[in-house]
């Protein structure tokens, strides 16, 4: 990992995370490669989206946004640290039903492009709302920025890590069936996700 840190939420703040990229001696430093965030409970973590991006800042922006906004599924707090969490089927079940399942806060209707603010704002919000404000409190970033990164690389090195960490402990979909790569990802790998 170029960057030898995990990053929590607070420190990308502090170090003025924007669209543009991190500062770095009045320049601005863009990172392309693949990324984990989640949560850190208890000195261990647990990534809740693997990602790819060709600048890695401008996406974990559009993350940290997105989950508060209501564009992700919200798990609670105690399904996000079991380490037998399964949020895809999870998802599987509020699909189906008019009820989210035991564990599941919050799933959007729709895709992205029909993507109604009214619904997530209608929630039970108190409990939607004590966890995101867990999250925010616990929240982790790390990434390895791949050297001639290019979209097809980086799909692969997403899956590897994603099937790594197990795709069903993600809210995040579609990754890329692993091709067993990991020596681009190693820092990553290093991490012993839960």
């Amino acid at each position: 990992m170029q960057r030898e840190k995990i990053y929590t939420l607070q420190e990308l703040i502090k170090e003025k995370l924007n669209k543009k990229g991190v500062p770095n001696k009045n320049i601005y430093e863009n990172h392309s490669g693949i990324y984990v965030w989640g949560v850190k409970s208890k000195n261990k973590y647990y990534p809740m989206y693997v990602g790819m991006a060709k600048n890695i800042t401008e996406r974990l922006f559009q993350h940290v946004t997105g989950f508060f906004g209501g564009i992700y599924p919200i798990p609670d707090y105690e399904t996000i640290t079991n380490t037998k969490r399964n949020i895809s089927e999870l998802k599987k079940i509020a699909e189906k039903g008019n009820q989210l399942p035991e564990g599941l806060l919050y799933y959007p209707i729709g895709d992205f492009g029909v993507f109604d603010g009214k619904q997530f704002e209608n929630q039970d919000s108190s409990k939607i709302r004590k966890t995101i404000q867990k999250v925010k409190e616990s929240m982790f970033f790390a990434w390895v920025d791949v050297p001639n990164y290019s979209t097809e690389l980086g799909k692969q090195l997403e899956g590897n890590l994603a099937h790594h960490i197990g795709c069903q402990k993600l809210i995040g979909t579609r990754y890329k069936k692993s091709d067993g790569k990991m020596n681009l990802i190693q820092p990553l790998i290093k991490l012993e996700f839960q």
